[in-house]
């Protein structure tokens, strides 16, 4: 009798022990390693934040991407963590992301394999995971948000281009300008839905496309198609059918005029479908770059609105509230 007593006591102390454990804050960490990095800003015992997963443009260094998108800084301030997977010159010359190569299964559940891990081993939101990627890696944000949405709840298309938007399977690594697809915004629309159904999610994803009128690599109607994908790709998921002209006709549009150093820039926002938003971003005169950033870095538009803070509010990541986990 006094030998079970003193294990169940025992056992309480071991458990208290580790209750304490689990509730001690998580610090700060930055992990840098072949193939990606990672950057987790530390919370208090019990919370949990978001995960933001940023996908590279083609010939894009992992330190470029991290400086130009300034993304530590915002995790620190808002309260997320961030990850970013990279490309290897021995799959891709160029670092491109193989999105031309049609869906390209491989690459998209090696980047969802990736956030799993880091889900797995910090305390990370997986209902709060977005996506946001520059120029081919926008593209492969397109392909995760429409194929991937169990695990992605919103993202951004940055000079990027639409999912499935090739018109022919023998497209081999782009090297010159990206025209825009062959196929009708309504097809390119219905690709989309057919890839969110084989999901298995019924709900339509939210998406930000932003984009430089002055884009000679990415031409800027890739923007408009990539837009108008997800709407009529989430009407499809609600209605089981698309009018485009109803559908595609934008809600609102505003004009954000130039000022002292900065470009101008229009904000088109379509319907909203079930909560799930679509928006895009056009800037005045920027060419193929990421807009917002350190002026002095390649492929960088500093004159152009933040595009990071842009993303972060679409995504609701203001740094209020953030860090509970509704479910626990």
């Amino acid at each position: 009798m006094y030998a079970l007593t003193a294990l169940v006591g025992l056992c309480a102390l071991l458990g208290c022990q580790a209750a304490r454990e689990q509730r001690r804050p998580v610090a700060p960490a930055y992990v840098s390693t072949w193939g990606h990095s990672f950057f987790f800003p530390g919370v208090t015992p019990g919370d949990h934040i978001p995960l933001v997963v940023f996908l590279h443009g083609c010939n894009q260094p992992a330190w470029h991407a991290w400086e130009s998108t300034q993304l530590r800084a915002w995790a620190t301030q808002r309260g997320f963590a961030v990850l970013l997977p990279e490309q290897s010159r021995l799959r891709n010359p160029w670092k491109c992301w193989n999105w031309f190569a049609g869906r390209d299964e491989s690459e998209m559940d090696e980047v969802v394999a990736l956030v799993k891990d880091y889900q797995a081993r910090y305390p990370l939101l997986p209902s709060q995971t977005y996506v946001m990627g520059l120029s081919a890696g926008g593209v492969l944000a397109a392909h995760l948000l429409a194929c991937r949405p169990k695990v992605f709840h919103a993202g951004a298309v940055m000079s990027g281009a639409a999912f499935g938007m090739l018109g022919w399977p023998e497209q081999v690594a782009p090297v010159g300008p990206t025209l825009a697809s062959p196929l009708a915004p309504e097809r390119l629309a219905h690709k989309a839905a057919a890839c969110l159904e084989e999901s298995n999610v019924a709900r339509p994803v939210s998406v930000l496309v932003m984009h430089g009128s002055g884009d000679w690599i990415a031409r800027p109607d890739n923007a408009v198609q990539a837009a108008l994908q997800f709407v009529g790709a989430n009407t499809l998921l609600v209605d089981g059918a698309l009018d485009p002209a109803r559908a595609f006709e934008p809600l609102q549009v505003v004009e954000v005029p130039a000022r002292a150093g900065h470009k101008g820039y229009t904000v088109t926002r379509f319907q909203t479908v079930q909560g799930a938003r679509v928006e895009l971003v056009n800037v005045d005169g920027m060419g193929h770059a990421w807009s917002g950033g350190p002026n002095w870095m390649p492929f960088v538009d500093g004159q152009g609105p933040d595009a990071t803070r842009l993303a972060l509010d679409f995504f609701g990541l203001r740094g209020q509230g953030q860090g509970k986990d509704a479910n626990r």
